[in-house]
């Protein structure tokens, strides 16, 4: 086979792989889109040293653990935490600048918008999900190490720099209020929303305009192969039809992700609809599935939404002293 079907054929195992390994889990896991979605943007990439793939779950577990440690001992104090998130938020945008560090900027962005909204709701969960985010990304990271050992890419895969849509201060502030928003309005689909404004607003060295389109193409395509996975489940609930249908459903935008070239965004961010709306949305051991992934596909169409917003705006100010001072922070 050509080395983009080899390669294709290797992110969409790994998605395959990490989604329905985590699915079985699922009776002691929560968040069960973190593995498919993790593991998706490490296949996607360059080769991670082994050291650096077995660091990732810990790491994970880590920021969790300080998010809740954050959360107990700042909670009275909201200007503080705030700025604390803002600063962090900020951290991980600049990560963004560099490709190598794109993944660890993707898991600090996740973990401290994510745990926060869910310790506000439940306090006495904070154990628990740090156990669950060190647990997807065990399997993101085990599914990944896996597949480079069964189908090695032929030749050597070099990340491009991306140009982040925004500066990262601008970034931070975005997110940071997106936070602040979704812990006052209470959403449905809170982590969805969360996700849609990230996988917005990270660097893929696309234009303003190009990204709001392509996200929205991406919400449409990825929502769809969702509901096409969904009514073959509902004909045949079983875990091999399950597997199969999954890897199916990952193909076509991992084959478009290895051949590179202007369509990579949008195959790259339906594929993180795709883990969004089935592994948190939707699958065989969900009873309420069918209400659960419309209330997904929403929450990503109302993050995208948000972050579109967003870049409008600010591209607006763009002249204006207050780019010029966001661009300066950089």
């Amino acid at each position: 086979m050509s080395s983009e079907t080899r390669r294709g054929l290797r992110i969409a195992l790994t998605f395959t792989i990490a989604f329905v390994t985590a699915e079985l889990l699922r009776l002691n896991l929560q968040l069960t889109f973190l593995a498919p979605l993790v593991a998706a943007a490490l296949a996607s990439g360059p080769a991670i040293p082994t050291g650096r793939l077995a660091a990732l779950p810990v790491i994970a577990w880590a920021l969790v653990a300080l998010a809740g440690l954050a959360m107990h001992l700042l909670g009275g104090h909201p200007s503080v935490l705030a700025l604390l998130g803002l600063w962090i938020f900020y951290g991980g945008f600049k990560l963004f600048e560099e490709p190598k560090n794109a993944t660890l900027g993707l898991v600090l962005l996740i973990v401290f918008a994510i745990v926060p909204q869910a310790l506000i709701k439940a306090p006495e969960l904070s154990s628990d999900l740090a156990y669950w985010f060190g647990l997807n990304f065990t399997i993101a990271a085990g599914s990944e190490w896996v597949m480079r050992k069964v189908l090695p890419d032929r030749e050597l895969i070099e990340a491009a720099p991306a140009r982040p849509q925004l500066p990262a201060l601008a970034g931070a502030l975005a997110l940071l209020l997106a936070v602040v928003l979704i812990a006052a309005t209470r959403p449905p689909a809170p982590g969805a929303v969360t996700i849609g404004v990230i996988i917005v607003l990270r660097a893929d060295g696309e234009t303003a305009a190009n990204v709001i389109r392509d996200r929205f193409i991406a919400a449409v395509v990825g929502g769809a192969a969702a509901v096409l996975v969904w009514e073959v489940l509902w004909l045949a609930p079983t875990l091999p039809v399950l597997a199969t249908v999954v890897l199916l459903a990952a193909w076509p935008f991992a084959r478009r992700i290895a051949e590179g070239g202007p369509g990579v965004g949008v195959a790259l961010k339906s594929l993180n609809v795709l883990a969004i709306l089935m592994g948190e949305g939707f699958s065989i051991f969900y009873e309420d599935a069918d209400d659960r992934i419309w209330t997904r596909l929403a929450g990503v169409a109302i993050g995208l939404s948000y972050a579109a917003l967003v870049l409008i705006f600010y591209r607006g100010i763009a002249d204006t002293g207050v780019a010029a001072v966001m661009r300066r922070a950089r």
